[in-house]
């Protein structure tokens, strides 16, 4: 590898450790260090081709790739010509879309800049700094406003452990892997300073000094800065501070959110010598970012009241899910004690920083959410019905003539999670045209759909077949698993984060009614599910087991399916090639669900309780809505009345 410079203003100088290619191929690296591959088809096609199989092995990492291949494979390459037209093509198209953009002019100081802070970016498989739907609501968010040419950068962390690589024991438990995750083979950049070294910013702690380097992932346009604590200046416990998403613990959670929101004021103002007009707080988790903001004021004689009023007037929250597990608490005694010091420091009691963080419902506890909501000018939550549970949630910290709640329904970023079949039928470099759809005769639309499914069926068989294998299952076994699983069978799909309120086994609510159903021979149907538990959730971990085990189970073998390992490219195969969407949550606990949205743009049909956006989307014509049930108060007798429901549907 040789190191790259890219020149600019001083902060805005970064490093890449480029792989050694030749000449006519440096493109290549120009190309792979820009997620903007990850939503053009294009140039995905183009790093395939070099590997398929290291493509693969690698999770479509084309850093890594380009890094693995032979130099003399690329002398060959530069003079083939069908290549080269390829890669000419592609390097155009992106040329294109990037203008005349460089790191130093992505960041327009003369346009409003908004700073997009979240704990996770869900932008690529490969690049595993995400969970579930805050993150990849992240990166869509980034992609968005690349495709606007928004003035925006994003900050989070990068987690050198990322999150897990999920495997299933002999008795289909959930165990968690941790890989680590070089940055040198990632697209990943390191800022530097004047010197041509890599920046790094101070952030106090109770009783010393952490220091983080900032890396950048170019997104398009967008710059996303991510802070990384695994460096030599820290002591080994501060190295793992960035190390892994939501750690358990309260104090290294503690940490890594006073980390994030201390350090992208000062990446901000002293580094890249901003001044947001808006910082878009997406979750509570970077909230204090109000600390720093509140020294600043001070620093220029506010008062703390005074200095609070300033920060509401460029701040905005989105809440992402009304369920307690998503608003981040800690203990009022933890937050004193890790932050009493740099209220002392300012000369003003930390007791009015924890009175703006109070729980309203435990005047102990501290959430990061109402400390949100308190600093904002404007929130809003993920759709119609989340906007009125919220509502009713924190009816008590937020609303005043000045200061309101409202919703603003989620979308995703269409090129990166349309199915390749349909996308085909609406897609010109670079630009979608939907309403070249109407002209489309059904019979190609479906022909298109049957592609896509194709594509999930080899991915499941491929993958079933080699876990079972390692599970010491039998070939005829796994062949009776896969023996339904064809282009003509009814393929229903359920795929996301596994969380109790998503009740992934409402299915099963009434074994014998569920048997009858999957036992039509004239009708087949398959059920095909993958999903990741939070690592210490063990109900959600049962619920797993639960679904392996009924797949192994003789009544129910070939007709319910679980793969392991879900992340962004799964979550792709299987919104794009199943027939029907499930979706089946706890009513008023969903807050948007935008799975259902890439399965529908796809032509996958949705099949869901009228929760978060199908609340909003769903007429007749357009899918199947469960009907919920007439009692909350008995959850046994809810999920009765609703799993009856989604039975009728199905039959």
């Amino acid at each position: 590898t040789r190191c790259h410079i890219q020149p600019g203003r001083p902060a805005l100088r970064s490093m890449a450790l480029e792989a050694n290619l030749p000449e006519k191929l440096c493109k290549l690296n120009e190309i792979a260090y820009n997620i903007w591959w990850a939503w053009n088809d294009d140039a995905q096609d183009l790093f395939r081709s070099l590997s398929p199989d290291l493509w693969e092995y690698f999770d479509h990492n084309p850093v890594k790739l380009l890094k693995s291949i032979p130099f003399t494979e690329f002398e060959e390459l530069q003079n083939n010509p069908a290549f080269m037209d390829k890669l000419n093509n592609v390097y155009q198209n992106f040329k294109n879309y990037m203008g005349e953009i460089s790191l130093n002019s992505i960041i327009d100081p003369n346009r409003p800049i908004i700073a997009y802070l979240s704990m996770e970016f869900g932008l690529h498989e490969s690049l595993p700094i995400y969970s579930g739907g805050l993150g990849i609501l992240a990166g869509d968010h980034l992609k968005a406003a690349s495709d606007m040419n928004q003035n925006l950068i994003g900050i989070g962390l990068f987690y050198k452990n990322g999150y897990f690589v999920q495997e299933l024991n002999q008795d289909g438990y959930q165990v968690e892997h941790y890989p680590l995750q070089d940055w040198r083979n990632l697209p990943v950049n390191v800022l530097l300073n004047q010197s041509g070294e890599p920046i790094k910013i101070p952030v106090e702690y109770p009783d010393r000094i952490v220091w983080t380097r900032v890396l950048i992932v170019r997104v398009g346009r967008i710059p996303l800065f991510l802070f990384d604590t695994d460096i030599e200046e820290n002591s080994p416990k501060d190295r793992d501070i960035s190390s892994r998403l939501y750690v358990g613990d309260r104090e290294a959670r503690i940490e890594q959110e006073i980390l994030i929101g201390i350090a992208s004021v000062r990446l901000a103002k002293d580094i890249l010598g901003l001044d947001p007009a808006v910082y878009h707080l997406n979750e509570g988790h970077c909230a204090f970012m109000s600390a720093e903001l509140i020294r600043r004021y001070m620093l220029q004689g506010f008062s703390f009241d005074s200095a609070c009023e300033a920060i509401q007037g460029h701040t905005v929250f989105t809440t992402h899910t009304p369920v307690p597990a998503g608003n981040e608490a800690f203990s009022v005694d933890l937050v004193y004690k890790m932050l009493n010091r740099f209220f002392e420091h300012m000369n003003v009691s930390i007791h009015k920083f924890l009175d703006l963080g109070r729980n309203i419902d435990n005047n102990q506890e501290f959430s990061m959410t109402v400390l949100a909501l308190r600093i904002s000018r404007k929130a809003n939550a993920v759709s119609k019905l989340h906007g009125e549970v919220s509502i009713e949630m924190w009816k008590l910290v937020m609303f005043t003539e000045e200061r309101f709640f409202n919703y603003v329904t989620n979308g995703v970023h269409m090129p990166t999670w349309l199915a390749p079949g349909i996308k085909s039928l609406c897609w010109e470099v670079d630009r979608l045209h939907f309403e070249k759809i109407k002209s489309v005769p059904n019979e190609i639309i479906w022909q298109k759909h049957q592609e896509d499914k194709a594509t999930l069926i080899h991915f499941l068989k491929e993958r079933i077949k080699k876990e079972y294998l390692r599970r010491g299952l039998s070939i005829q076994q796994i062949k009776e698993m896969l023996v339904n699983l064809t282009e003509d069978t009814l393929l229903v799909g359920f795929a996301r984060r596994f969380a109790e309120y998503k009740r992934a086994n409402l299915l099963f609510t009434d074994i014998e009614r569920f048997k009858k159903i999957i036992d039509n021979s004239d009708k087949p149907i398959v059920f095909v599910f993958a999903g990741k538990s939070h690592p210490a959730d063990t109900r959600c971990k049962e619920l797993i087991q639960e679904i392996y085990r009924y797949a192994l189970d003789e009544r129910f073998r070939g007709k319910i399916l679980i793969a392991h390992n879900y992340n962004m490219h799964v979550g792709r195969l299987f919104t794009g090639g199943t027939d029907v969407w499930l979706n089946n949550p706890i009513m008023r606990k969903e807050a948007c669900g935008t799975s259902g949205m890439k399965a529908a743009a796809s032509g996958s049909i949705n099949l869901s309780l009228p929760d978060g956006w199908w609340l909003e989307g769903y007429k007749p014509e357009l899918g199947w809505k469960i009907e919920p049930s007439t009692t909350l108060e008995d959850h046994a007798e809810m999920c009765r009345q609703e799993s009856n429901s989604l039975y009728d549907l199905l039959e």
